[in-house]
């Protein structure tokens, strides 16, 4: 933000932070941050297909290049291929012992990796020192970061980081001269990043796009040498992906459309971070006016506070909007036959976010004095914070996420359904009852939620109400002989009175 800060942080005594310092420190913020997450269970949502279900297989390393022969949900074909991400949970299942100590550490750790990492991608782009460890700061503590640390299936994206900013990285030095070296390090990186999330299939169009922007369209072997090792990597993915259990999935056209006129809500809730969801439909998501006009404005100011020499800024500033739609777009695909990216989770904004500091970083902020930018990135950064260790504390167990999940997605059917499942599992029936009534108002045309209701009002000695519910049932499948023959045993001890 404030270009010049660093001359401030530099005393007349000479002393000044290195970049491994700098680093260092950033990595203590973030086990200060999340170090309350390390006690964590799990939500039983994702994680408990991931992590716990295919722990017998996770748990045998022969099993490890079996992982590129299946989808990452193991015990299930799927839509998403993530190899990599299943070889960190077979590392979590041998390390994790009783708990799940390991998960949490390790998400930690991957997100400290991205947080040194995401100031060095600034830096490559001139950022001063100082200003890039401000913005560092906010990448560190903002709420999209909490739920990548705090969900144990949100290491995806902190996973995705760790690949997609080295290759970048290993590209730049490759265009600004490097040798066959950093283009060969590109390549396994940009690769690992596949394997890790489809989302970064798009990567090399970001590279090519910054190539022509700095005047590569000169350079045609350089471009022909680029395609050529970021093609094989895709055509490796793309062949072992096809070879695998995952399903292939129809786009849905209109639905992706439909969801991507939420990119400026998306982009509002970045910069103003004040109200996480642990998830929620797109067309539910809180104050999308509001956020959307955030979204729309905040690329507005910016350009108006380039400099004025500003060529070389706006070329950083046009490429940090590439950045966040190319990383947020395709998780807002839709597809057929399987229903992705119809719900909005904020741990997708991680890599995205990159995108949007790059784009900050190039604002020249009018105060006189050159650390206020600075202060107000750090302010910024301790509002952040505060929010991020709130919203983790949903992610301490199962009973804490559901109920906070439900509010976040009040007209979601299937989640007020599994909640009411996980809760009737528990036998806390009167909890159950009000999840299931729930999702009746949603959709109420569902026989099956009336034969749940039915039952729980049954064991709870309601009679009339389970014999009510029971011929509601029938009204929506007449005929089916399960639901009759308990309507008749119920309705005789609803008349004689009898005992169950």
């Amino acid at each position: 933000m404030a270009v010049n800060a660093d001359d401030v942080l530099q005393t007349d005594s000479g002393f000044v932070l290195s970049d491994r310092m700098i680093c260092l420190l950033l990595v203590c913020l973030c086990f200060v941050l999340y170090r309350h997450t390390l006690y964590y269970g799990i939500t039983w949502l994702d994680d408990y297909y991931l992590l716990v279900q295919p722990a017998r297989f996770l748990a045998d390393p022969l099993n490890f290049f079996q992982l590129f022969t299946k989808g990452v949900l193991i015990n299930n074909s799927g839509n998403m291929y993530r190899p990599l991400l299943n070889a960190t949970f077979m590392a979590d299942v041998r390390l994790n012992g009783t708990g799940f100590v390991f998960s949490h550490f390790i998400n930690i750790v991957f997100h400290a990796l991205g947080v040194c990492l995401i100031f060095h991608f600034l830096r490559l782009f001139s950022v001063k020192k100082y200003t890039a460890a401000a913005l560092a700061c906010i990448f560190a503590t903002h709420p999209a970061a909490a739920v990548a640390v705090s969900w144990i299936p949100g290491r995806n994206d902190t996973l995705l980081a760790a690949f997609v900013f080295p290759a970048f990285i290993f590209f730049e030095k490759y265009r600004n001269g490097g040798g066959l070296k950093n283009l060969l390090l590109y390549s396994f990186f940009f690769m690992l990043a596949l394997f890790s999330k489809e989302s970064s299939v798009l990567f090399p169009f970001l590279c090519l796009l910054w190539l022509f922007m700095n005047g590569g369209n000169a350079e045609k072997k350089k471009i022909l040498m680029f395609m050529i090792f970021s093609i094989m990597p895709v055509i490796l993915w793309a062949v072992l992906r096809a070879l695998s259990d995952t399903v292939i999935v129809r786009p849905e056209i209109a639905a992706t459309l439909s969801n991507m006129l939420y990119l400026p809500a998306l982009a509002g809730r970045a910069l103003f971070p004040a109200e996480p969801v642990l998830s929620a439909t797109y067309v539910h998501l809180p104050h999308i006016m509001f956020y959307s006009l955030l979204g729309l404005m905040f690329p507005v100011a910016v350009y108006f506070l380039l400099p004025p020499q500003k060529k070389e800024c706006l070329k950083k500033y046009i490429f940090g909007i590439c950045w966040f739609l190319v990383f947020l777009a395709p998780t807002m695909a839709a597809g057929q036959g399987i229903s992705f990216g119809g719900s909005y989770f904020d741990h997708r904004l991680y890599v995205p976010l990159a995108g949007m500091l790059l784009m900050a970083a190039q604002a020249v902020l009018p105060f006189k004095s050159r650390f206020t930018g600075i202060v107000i990135a750090l302010v910024f950064a301790v509002f952040s914070a505060s929010v991020s260790f709130c919203h983790s504390t949903f992610y301490e167990n199962r009973e804490i996420f559901w109920g906070r999940l439900v509010k976040d997605s009040p007209a979601d059917f299937d989640l007020c359904v599994w909640a009411g499942l996980f809760e009737e599992q528990r036998m806390l029936y009167g909890a159950a009852d009000y999840y299931y009534r729930r999702s009746l108002e949603i959709q109420p045309s569902q026989p099956v939620i009336h034969g749940k209701l039915a039952l729980i009002a049954y064991k709870k000695g309601r009679i009339k109400e389970a014999v009510s519910e029971l011929r509601k049932e029938l009204e929506f499948q007449p005929g089916d002989k399960y639901t009759e023959t308990l309507l008749e045993k119920i309705s005789a001890e609803a008349a004689d009175g009898s005992p169950r």
